[in-house]
């Protein structure tokens, strides 16, 4: 009588099928890693928000008789309409008020943009123009700069540029 053993897997099929296993866990890992990084940038709503608050102050000024700078807000006078839209910003936020001419109060105050770290505001004199500058900070530690040009009651020219600048970060 001649009675062989056949159980348990030879040592090429053990080795096939940690190999198998090691490439399904290398592909897995990735697919996770890939999965992560697409959501983080998905998250990420900083760029979404500088476009509404540069389209809502764009539309601003371009329906706007007079843009002027005063006491860290930019006031925007409508004649047409007779409200003023001021932009005000404090500590780390971006609001616009509107008011009708010739009354101290608010008719309302709408959230612009939010959580930016440090924000600059200035009249850039450049080829007999004022330009107000906007320079912001955000929260991922980009410098965004939007420039208008001041307006007086008798201008009808609008102009807008928007210009993203990076800024390098050093961690110490």
């Amino acid at each position: 009588m001649n009675i062989k053993n056949n159980k348990g897997f030879t040592l090429v099929e053990v080795i096939i099928s940690l190999f198998f296993l090691s490439i399904t866990v290398l592909l897995l890992s990735l697919i996770l890693q890939i999965t992560s990084n697409i959501s983080k940038k998905f998250l990420d709503f900083t760029n979404y928000e500088y476009a509404m608050m540069h389209k809502k102050t764009t539309e601003l000024y371009v329906n706007s008789n007079k843009v002027y700078i005063k006491n860290n807000k930019i006031y925007m006078e409508n004649d047409e309409t007779d409200t003023d839209h001021i932009i005000v910003f404090k500590e780390n936020k971006i609001f616009k008020q509107t008011r009708n001419k010739g009354e101290d109060s608010a008719k309302g105050f709408s959230l612009l943009l939010e959580n930016i770290k440090k924000y600059e505001l200035y009249i850039d004199k450049e080829l007999e123009k004022e330009i107000i500058v906007i320079k912001i900070l955000d929260r991922n530690n980009k410098t965004r700069i939007m420039k208008l040009k001041s307006k007086n009651k008798n201008s009808k020219i609008s102009e807008s540029s928007d210009s993203n600048v990076e800024e390098n970060s050093k961690k110490t």
